[in-house]
């Protein structure tokens, strides 16, 4: 008998199947298969599904396209429904898991391009004919089956020696495949039921004649019995009653069994899921613990960033989100990272700032474009080349190295115009600022001046000692070089004469002038910077440092300049007397820092591996770069845009540092700045330093300083603590930390102390303008008349705890420990907020609508005010606060805090934007408008434009983060870190090492 074989194949498959089909038809195999491969439709599937149904075995040809195909599908799940003997045959490569479930758990016989097709014909042959006897028996009794269901028809069923046949055929294939279909074992169960039916009915049939034939005999016998039976029919219903009582005794306690059973099973399943949520919370919070102690550690601010993004991606966490968000306001974007064979020994720009070339031991001098890293060319030496420098043009640069080589290249190509044999090591190149001369520094001692435009030697000028550094002056008319034994040499180009300008114990490590080339200041192995006047050489001030000054930097205004030290000090000095500004530190020797060309930032550079970038008005950490080596060379693009890095393993790194927010403007004080505001008419802003006010305009120059705003509008009798505005701008509140309060007639000029307690004082005023509120540390709060300038009413007593005011349009709040009171204007109590903490600082919206509230743990809370009273909004938590404002539209929240001022959402109270700054920011003040805010922090007023700064959401952190890093882990870190957890990217889109 030959099998009759269903095929199940993809259209795009035709060529192959036709091949198979046609090997199956001269193997003697009845082939049933459809050559149109056209959608479904009724009639079509159903003729399919017979073809499925009448076969004795289903063959799917796998493929890709057949995989996928719907029909294929449909005839998979036919054929496993009817228990078909179904047989995979691969004609190409398909992965096991785009399979059907049911082709997948099966043996496949491969017959790709490329496998022996008769051996896989073979393997075929068996797979089939395996017990066939029985595959064609289970095939009719299916189709017998199927039959009887389609129509319910008794008479279909089996009967007789024909059903005991199948059945003992059924019983003998036991075990074996193709098993009974769950229809024909329901075919069977009704076939058997109904034989059985018939044989009772014919028993039946013959009892109840011979019953009847003894019915008579028999029927006052059994009315005898029926008593009898009667009585123990009543019996048996009482046994019955007590059993169906028992029987639903049982079922209840059968359902609450169940019931307990389903409890027990989901509190399993709760405290397994509790259990995974704590396992991913601890390993959430162990990579949160590391990241922390990594943004500690100098050079490892990456390592810190994307631990912190694998504890957020784990189970997202306030203390993650810290560490995101202070490394994302540390780290720039990276535009370029390259790497040269050795160290970097110096990164100079040209004049404009477009171009800069990088010389190093590799005995090369590479030109790169600023705005990308593009690098335009590299001019090779014969041996490490020392210095570089551009004309001031920016079409020429000047080489020298260490065999004396001179090389003069035009920038446009790269091409060498001129050499010259400087016959020893070439330590320094310097080009005069008009261009016509280039100063090479040699270790002889002597400083040759060659012609910038023929390359060829002019004159030598001599010095004492071997010579390391030498610069000529902004105004060309000096050229000063220092020694290794510490003698610093001044010459006069203009009539040749040395001008003396002081000696060092040590080496001369750095020497610069002042943009105004009115000072040399020089810094040496001794730990002194010693600054003389480039006229006359006299010395003006030295300054003594811990350790060496390795380099020295002048801003461009020359009103200051910067040194560093291997003391690990950054140090600002006042240029004109020497005095201290600011001082900054690092982890281990500082080698290099840079001015940039705007004056509002320092860059800084050494042995912890780290560039750091500073405000150069109030030392703030602007950002923490990491390296791979000790960091010896750093320049500013010109536009103070972009910063380039190189270090000691020759990577040179290109960073956009716009980022950074950046202050438009600056006032600079003598003393430490108290508290500034802007007034609500626009038209003043008001500023303090230790004990005394300035009035400003806005339009004012936009960098001051304490000498250049002349006399103070008040002096008061100790340290400023708050300026207040009145609503209509006519007055002006001053306290002070010594209880003095004040209060300023901004149309008559004329100043009036209300009362002086010794106790540091809060004040603020009515929304009417009519009052000024007094809070003293005492806990006392008066209101004062601005009429009469006299006290009116007490608030609050002495002793009442009470240690903040904020006033709105409809409330006055004021703050106490664990408790906020909301009163009405006329100061009767509307209120009570019952919040934990000591609510040291209040703050509300300028409509009324928000309140915030700041504690001495730094705990920062919002309320909203509707429906006649406040609900909490939420809380969030910073450092000490100092300073709390809302912008005049009431969507951000400026909290000043020790070294930040954040930005908060106040409807979220999430944080949005932080601003990096140094020391307590005791003030912070919206303008009128919203655009500007200034903060008070050290020595300095700041002016910031607020749509400049960039606000990050929560759901954005990772994606900024990942902008500040160049790679992932690499496999080496993810073990270290996280074990045997399987690696995965944190950053799409970096390089894993």
């Amino acid at each position: 008998m030959s099998a009759k074989i269903f095929v199940s194949y993809s259209r795009k498959d035709s060529k192959p199947a036709r091949k198979l089909i046609n090997a199956f038809a001269e193997m003697g195999y009845d082939v049933w298969v459809d050559w149109e491969d056209i959608p479904p439709a009724t009639d079509w599937l159903e003729q399919v599904f017979r073809g499925i149904e009448g076969s004795d075995a289903f063959i799917f040809l796998v493929s890709p396209d057949s995989v996928k195909s719907n029909v294929c599908k449909a005839e998979i799940e036919r054929a496993d429904l009817n228990n078909k003997r179904i047989i995979p045959i691969v004609l190409r490569e398909v992965p096991p898991a785009d399979t059907h479930p049911v082709i997948r758990k099966l043996n496949w016989i491969f017959m790709r391009r490329g496998d022996d097709f008769q051996a896989a014909l073979a393997k075929f042959r068996d797979a089939l004919e395996l017990d066939f006897e029985w595959v064609a028996e289970h095939n009719r009794i299916q189709a017998d089956a199927l039959k009887w269901h389609r129509g319910k028809d008794p008479s279909l069923l089996l009967r007789g020696s024909e059903l005991r046949r199948v059945r003992k055929a059924v019983e003998a294939a036991m075990g074996r495949e193709p098993k009974p279909t769950s229809l024909q074992e329901m075919f069977l169960r009704y076939s058997v039921q109904r034989e059985k039916q018939r044989n009772i009915l014919l028993a039946a049939t013959i009892v109840i004649i011979a019953a009847l034939a003894g019915l008579t005999f028999f029927a006052n016998y059994q009315r005898s019995l029926a008593a009898e039976n009667a009585e123990l029919a009543t019996r048996n219903a009482i046994l019955a009653n007590q059993q169906r009582d028992i029987a639903e005794a049982n079922a209840d306690l059968a359902r609450r069994n169940e019931r307990e059973a389903r409890r027990a099973q989901q509190e399993a399943e709760d405290q397994r899921a509790i259990a995974e949520e704590r396992a991913r919370f601890a390993l959430a919070q162990q990579s949160a613990a590391r990241a922390q102690i990594y943004q500690a550690q100098p050079g490892e601010l990456y390592t810190s960033t994307l631990l912190a993004i694998a504890s957020w991606a784990t189970a997202p966490s306030d203390e993650s989100e810290e560490i995101l968000r202070r490394n994302i306001s540390l780290l720039p974007i990276p535009v370029k990272q390259t790497r040269r064979e050795g160290a970097i020994n110096s990164l100079n720009f040209d004049a404009q700032g477009n171009l800069f070339v990088v010389t190093g031991t590799d005995g090369n001098a590479c030109v790169w474009k600023a705005s990308d890293g593009e690098m335009l060319f590299c001019a090779p030496s014969p041996g490490s080349v020392n210095d570089a420098a551009f004309s001031p043009d920016g079409k020429l640069i000047v080489t020298g190295d260490e065999s004396g080589l001179v090389q003069f290249i035009r920038v446009e190509d790269g091409e060498t115009l001129y050499t010259y044999d400087a016959g020893g090591i070439v330590r320094d190149v310097d080009i005069r600022r008009n261009g016509d001369q280039v100063a090479i520094t040699r270790d002889d001692g002597r400083i040759t001046l060659l012609d910038a435009q023929t390359g060829k030697r002019k004159y030598d000028l001599q010095a004492f000692d071997r010579l390391k550094i030498a610069s000529f002056s902004p105004n060309g008319r000096y050229i000063a070089s220092g020694s290794v034994t510490g003698t610093v040499t001044l010459w006069n180009l203009v009539d040749g004469t040395i001008v003396s300008s002081g000696r060092h114990r040590g080496e001369v490590l750095a020497l610069a002038f002042s943009p105004d080339s009115r000072y040399l200041i020089t810094g040496g192995a001794d730990g002194y910077a010693v600054a003389a006047r480039t006229s006359n050489g006299q010395e003006v001030y030295r300054l003594l440092h811990e350790d060496w000054v390795t380099d020295i930097a002048v801003a461009p205004d020359s009103s200051w300049f910067a040194t560093v030290s291997n003391d690990r000090r950054i140090r600002l000095w006042d240029t004109p007397d020497g005095g201290e500004r600011l001082r900054m530190s690092q982890e281990g020797y500082v080698n290099e820092v840079k001015v940039s060309a705007n004056g509002q930032w320092l860059a800084t550079t050494g042995a912890d591996r780290t560039v750091r970038v500073w405000n150069a008005s109030t030392g703030a950490e602007m950002f923490q770069i990491p390296l791979e080596g000790e960091g010896l060379a750093l320049g500013f693009s010109g536009d103070s845009g972009n910063l380039v890095t190189g270090d000691k393993t020759g990577e040179i790194s290109l960073w956009d540092i716009s980022v950074m927010p950046a202050p438009e403007s600056y006032v600079q004080f003598d003393g430490l700045a108290g508290d500034v505001q802007f007034s609500p008419s626009g038209d003043w802003i008001a500023a303090s330093d230790s004990n005394r006010v300035w009035l400003l305009r806005p339009g004012q120059s936009p960098t001051l300083t304490a000498r250049s705003l002349g006399t103070p509008n008040l002096t008061l009798n100790g340290n400023v603590s708050d300026v207040v505005f009145s609503p209509d701008s006519v007055w002006l509140g001053v306290s002070t930390v010594n209880g003095q309060v004040l209060v300023y007639n901004l149309q008559t000029r004329q100043p009036k102390t209300l009362f002086q307690t010794g106790l540091g004082t809060q004040i603020a005023f009515t929304p009417d303008s009519v009052y000024l509120i007094a809070c003293s540390a005492n806990g006392s709060v008066e209101m004062w008349s601005l009429a009469s300038l006299r006290k009116t009413a007490d608030l609050a007593k002495a002793g009442s705890g009470v240690t903040s005011v904020a006033a709105s349009p409809s409330h006055i709040a004021l703050g106490a420990t664990d408790r906020i009171a909301i009163l009405a204007p006329d100061g009767e109590e509307v209120t009570e907020i019952q919040a934990p903490g000591d609510h040291a600082l209040l703050a509300f919206n300028v409509d009324g609508s928000l309140l915030a509230s700041a504690n001495s743990a730094g705990l920062i809370e919002v309320w909203k005010f509707e429906n006649g009273g406040f609900s909490r909004v939420g809380s969030i938590r910073k450092d000490s606060i100092h300073s709390l404002a809302f912008n005049p539209n009431g969507r951000t929240l400026a909290a000043g805090a020790r070294n930040d001022v954040f930005l908060i959402n106040p409807l979220t109270v999430r944080e949005a934007a932080r601003i990096p700054h140094a020391g307590n920011v005791s003030g912070v003040s919206y303008s009128a408008d919203g655009n500007v805010m200034a903060t008070a922090s050290l020595k300095a007023i700041q002016f910031w434009v607020v749509p400049r700064i960039e606000d990050v959401d929560a759901n954005e952190l990772v994606n900024a983060a990942c902008a500040r890093l160049t790679t992932n882990f690499s496999q080496a870190q993810w073990s270290n870190f996280f074990g045997n957890e399987e690696y995965r990217t944190l950053c799409e889109g970096l390089p894993v090492p």
